[in-house]
């Protein structure tokens, strides 16, 4: 199973200094320019949110934000520590337009971190130059996106896109490679899908792995999950609030306790780590 989390940055409530450890800080503070300082964190938020729910899920416990930490592999791959140790998860990250994407699923137990890889890309629907088709897709995702009707179109070249970025990701490669080494085989539609859609994936090169892909329109973005082949999404986000709602949360007045039991959780953990 693939869980996974959208947000904006106008959802985070807490300050950097909240959320993150020590480590992390030292790498948020160092970065030179607004834009990516401010992806960076949006991207830690949404991770460490979604693993934070995922945790809750599996041990009924709510760890500290801020004993989540998020890191990156020489490759550029995100991983997650809990407690200073490394999790068994598999983790993707995207941002676009002041929001972020997050997808993570579990490492089967016996297999080496990173052999089964996910990749999650999260992109505005927006008009895109001819160029980008015209160098970037194959000859058949060209065609792809000749069959559209013009007021599909934007959405198509968004989607092909996206569905790329995601299969690039999930095989550790990322934009290093020729995107073109790369298929997407997006089905026609009359309706932009609201729920999780299945794609084709065919890459130019052998993979040990199969994968498939998974994508959704939401508030005008296109949401891509590309992971093993059977591993699906979640049906909807996975959030903390939503998983203690579920554990017997039912009126207005325990909703705000849910906030506050979050924040606490995140705050008390910060006070014991200056401690310690």
């Amino acid at each position: 199973m693939i869980h996974w989390l959208e947000e904006s940055a106008q959802n985070i409530t807490e300050p950097p200094e909240a959320f993150l450890s020590a480590a992390e800080l030292e790498t948020y503070r160092a970065f030179r320019f607004e834009k990516r300082r401010t992806d960076w964190l949006l991207g830690r938020w949404t991770a460490k949110r979604l693993l934070q729910a995922v945790m809750l899920q599996e041990t009924n416990e709510l760890l500290a934000r801020d004993a989540l930490e998020i890191f990156n592999d020489a490759d550029g791959v995100p991983f997650a520590r809990i407690r200073s140790q490394r999790a068994a998860w598999n983790l993707s990250i995207s941002h676009s337009n002041q929001h972020a994407l997050c997808a993570c699923s579990p490492l089967p137990l016996g297999e080496r971190l990173g052999v089964r890889g996910i990749g999650a890309d999260l992109e505005l629907i927006e008009p895109r130059e001819d160029y980008l088709v015209r160098d970037y897709f194959t000859a058949r995702e060209q065609a792809r996106v000749d069959a559209s009707t013009p007021a599909q179109r934007d959405l198509v070249v968004t989607a092909i896109w996206s569905a790329k970025e995601a299969a690039l990701k999930a095989i550790r490669k990322g934009l290093s490679v020729d995107t073109r080494a790369v298929e997407i085989s997006l089905a026609l539609f009359e309706q932009a899908p609201a729920q999780w859609t299945r794609f084709e994936i065919e890459f130019a090169f052998e993979q040990a792995e199969t994968f498939s892909g998974w994508w959704r329109v939401q508030a005008g973005f296109v949401l891509t999950i590309v992971g093993a082949s059977d591993d699906a999404p979640d049906e909807f986000p996975t959030a903390p609030e939503v998983l203690l709602l579920e554990l017997g949360v039912k009126n207005d007045q325990e909703h705000g306790s849910v906030h506050r039991r979050i924040a606490e959780t995140t705050r008390h953990h910060a006070r014991h780590s200056k401690r310690d």
